[in-house]
């Protein structure tokens, strides 16, 4: 039986059951790879007593295109986090782990606050602190579960309810308005080109890809998704341009992935099958990089060994 997916020391669910640390100065020898997203990311399904995510299968590829190195892929997506959330815990903790290079596969959870009234640029506009409604779960967990649907209903609507199914709800300020146009796009870039600018500073290889979704059936003529679908092509795009700006490499899983039930779950969340394809084709372009990063390091070794 697997053991429970839980965090690990630095708070974020990485490896085979989440609670792998990750040792902290970086070991000698070790090629740490940092993958930042939300929940695509960080999520984690277990099939056949085995735990996937997308890093993990990454993890495993360049372990077979890599076997006389150490390569570790750490998982740090954390479901529903926007860009602004997560530059900041980049910028003021996963950095520290040492990465020697960042993937960076998002978009989805920047659309809500692009479409959400009185936009503003920090996403203050959208997002608010769970201590304003916290007492609202407090509340609620003093009722019993009853197997009434009004009753649960009515409970969920007065209280929060269930955290797991009402987190976002309840630091969210309004909801989106999908009557308006994007407004987060210009903020959605900045965001992204923040972390390029912050990893480049600290010679930390950086890769890109498209953000990938699927109509499956029964939402062909959803409102919403037909929306998303909209603001998902604007992020994809800025994210082009960034990696052709500053010259990245660029996995367009949007390409990649055949839109099937084979490879996601809902509309954009992957099946194991699904998170593969995209470890593959992010696998693509970070090999390349660790080739090069092999040889700088060996161009160092002989030109200190030259010198001495």
């Amino acid at each position: 039986m697997l053991p429970e997916v839980r965090l690990n020391s630095l708070r974020i669910c990485d490896g085979p059951n989440g609670s792998r640390d990750i040792t902290v100065p970086k070991p000698n020898g070790v090629l740490r790879i940092l993958c930042l997203g939300a929940s695509t990311t960080g999520n984690s399904i277990e099939e056949n007593g085995q735990f996937h995510s997308y890093p993990i299968h990454l993890e495993g590829i360049l372990a077979e295109r890599f076997p006389d190195k150490v390569v570790e892929v750490v998982n740090g997506g954390v479901g529903g986090r926007t860009s602004a959330e997560i530059l900041v815990d980049y910028a003021l903790n996963l950095i520290d782990i040492q990465p020697d290079m960042v993937v960076i596969y998002h978009a989805y959870n920047d659309l809500g606050p692009s479409l959400t009234p009185n936009f503003v640029s920090d996403y203050s506009h959208a997002r608010k602190n769970l201590g304003e409604t916290y007492h609202l779960f407090r509340w609620g967990a003093k009722f019993p579960s009853l197997p009434s649907a009004l009753y649960t209903h009515l409970v969920e609507s007065l209280f929060a309810g269930n955290i797991r199914y009402n987190l976002i709800s309840a630091i969210s300020r309004a909801e989106p308005d999908l009557s308006t146009s994007f407004q987060g796009t210009a903020t959605y870039r900045r965001n992204l080109e923040h972390i390029i600018a912050i990893s480049q500073a600290r010679g930390i290889k950086v890769v890109l890809s498209s953000f990938s979704h699927f109509f499956y059936p029964g939402i062909e003529n959803s409102a919403v998704h037909k929306k998303y679908a909209e603001g998902l092509a604007l992020k994809n795009a800025a994210t082009r341009e960034l990696a052709d700006a500053y010259g990245l490499p660029y996995a367009d899983a949007v390409l990649l992935i055949p839109q099937d039930m084979e490879n996601y779950v809902d509309f954009v969340h992957f099946t194991p099958q699904g998170m593969h394809r995209l470890a593959t084709a992010i696998a693509d372009e970070v090999v390349p990089l660790v080739n090069a990063l092999q040889r700088d390091k060996a161009h160092k070794t002989s030109g200190a060994t030259g010198n001495a």
